[in-house]
């Protein structure tokens, strides 16, 4: 598995970090922020027909898979050997999501433990990785190379990858080997969020900290963290809804007595009994709409470095 795996691995890498490279060499200032001034495309009469057809290609790619999940909820009764077919109902749903609650709610809060503490690792990593290729080039390639590496490595390898290395390890069977892997599934979100967050803290703070007395460690608690706090938890939502959703690193990586709600849902695609995996699968949906609302929120109000 790993020798088919390695060759596209490396190939996608080497294509992520030159271009990158190439990337920052043709416009160094330009950085993906919510504080860059967006070009405004004026469509004039096409708007409305583009705006349309817009909604209707999220209706087909959202509106009816939602639609279908809840139709199979609400679909219960029925009587086989009579050939009665099960007939949908609200009450139908509304039971179903009751019985499908009681099924979910322990590995949901235990996606929810994994997701929060792993979406914590890796804003405290991608942040520190920002601060480290602020102002040094050997830093920006490490952050490039680990950002690259971890983007084209696909989820199964990367699980794989961390049983061969962790797997005669204590840390091996225990909670932080899955709120690990879900840090290193999700840290490169993290760096993207707070790169330029990080490099548009102006330098004169930094300047008028020194004046005031104030060491690297004063620079960054003082000054680089209160100014980047709203980038910060931006970046941790948007860790937790992808971790929240990880399924890969998870089913190879479950632990004893702890199973995420993504990995339940994986077993029971296989039981057939659609009207209870068709509720735990809403119940997962809302709670992944809920932390991405949250993650869009925050990122919406990254205008500008706080101070």
């Amino acid at each position: 598995m790993s020798a088919v795996a390695l060759p596209p691995l490396v190939v996608l890498g080497v294509i992520l970090v030159f271009g990158t490279h190439a990337l920052t060499r043709i416009d160094p200032a330009r950085l993906a922020s919510a504080a860059a001034v967006a070009k405004t495309l004026r469509l004039g009469r096409w708007r409305v027909p583009l705006g349309l057809a817009s909604m209707v290609v999220v209706l087909i790619l959202t509106g009816l898979p939602v639609w279908s999940m809840i139709w199979h909820a609400g679909r219960v009764g029925g009587i086989a050997r009579m050939g009665q077919s099960p007939a949908w109902s609200v009450s139908g749903l509304l039971g179903t999501l009751q019985r499908a609650w009681e099924d979910a709610a322990e590995p949901l809060v235990t996606s929810v433990m994994f997701a929060a503490t792993g979406a914590l690792l890796a804003t405290l990593l991608g942040w520190s990785l920002a601060w480290a290729s602020r102002n040094s080039s050997r830093w920006q390639w490490v952050t490039v190379f680990a950002v690259a590496l971890a983007l084209a490595t696909p989820g199964p390898v990367a699980g794989l990858a961390l049983v061969f290395g962790y797997g005669s390890t204590p840390l091996y069977d225990t909670f932080a080997m899955i709120a690990f892997a879900d840090a290193c599934r999700t840290f490169p979100f993290a760096v993207l969020i707070l790169w330029p967050a990080v490099r548009l803290i102006p330098l004169e703070h930094f300047e008028a900290a020194e004046v005031d007395g104030l060491g690297p460690f004063g620079k960054v608690w003082r000054v680089a963290l209160p100014m980047t706090r709203g980038a910060t938890i931006a970046a941790w939502g948007v860790c937790f809804a992808l971790a929240l959703g990880e399924l890969s690193v998870n089913y190879l990586l479950s632990v004893p007595g702890l199973t995420p709600l993504s990995v339940v849902i994986w077993g029971m695609l296989h039981t057939g009994v659609e009207s209870r995996l068709a509720g735990i699968v809403l119940i997962m949906l809302t709670t992944m709409v809920l932390a991405g609302g949250f993650a869009a929120f925050m990122l919406s109000r990254i205008a500008e470095p706080e101070s």
